[in-house]
């Protein structure tokens, strides 16, 4: 079962233009899955460009979105900066070519995640957070310091798991 989740900010996008959104949203209620929060994920949406589509507020909308699913928002701490730092450092030792700015957010809400063991996180990013070079990292790095590293899986698969009718 499914109790403990963090949202990557892409996910709000998705949610926001689900037609299931209400369903999910309620099917969450009812399961009691807990979906966390990051300062850095909402500064993330709150930074998204406000555009009026069929005259609804895009940014304003991942923000009531956010603000609807999470349960609890953990502020950063400077241990998922260092931790997150120690993604950056074996990732690209392994050969990650991204730039430590393009992965600095995504590697510190993984740093939440596995610090705060949240055990999913729902994420579309294949080709950051959830690429299999930063996944050797976390895993190396989890490893090291004995901390589980959690499970990516895709929005439709999360959708899924919390109800087989979706």
């Amino acid at each position: 079962m499914m109790d403990r989740v963090l949202f990557d900010a892409n996910i709000y996008g998705l949610l926001i233009t689900d037609r299931d959104f209400h369903k999910l949203h309620s099917v969450i209620e009812q399961q009691d899955v807990k979906i966390y929060g990051l300062d850095i994920i909402r500064k993330e949406l709150k930074a998204a460009p406000s555009k009026l589509i069929g005259g609804v507020n895009t940014r304003a909308s991942l923000l009531r979105a956010y603000t609807s699913f999470v349960c609890k928002e953990y502020e950063t701490e400077k241990s998922f900066v260092d931790l997150a730092d120690k993604y950056y450092t074996e990732y690209h030792k392994n050969g990650g070519i991204h730039p430590e700015e393009k992965l600095h957010n995504d590697f510190v809400i993984v740093a939440c995640a596995s610090m705060k063991e949240i055990p999913i996180v729902v994420s579309e990013d294949n080709a950051t957070m959830a690429s299999e070079l930063a996944q050797a990292a976390y895993k190396e790095i989890n490893n090291q310091l004995s901390i589980k590293v959690p499970t990516f899986i895709k929005f439709n698969e999360f959708k899924i798991k919390v109800n087989r009718t979706f």
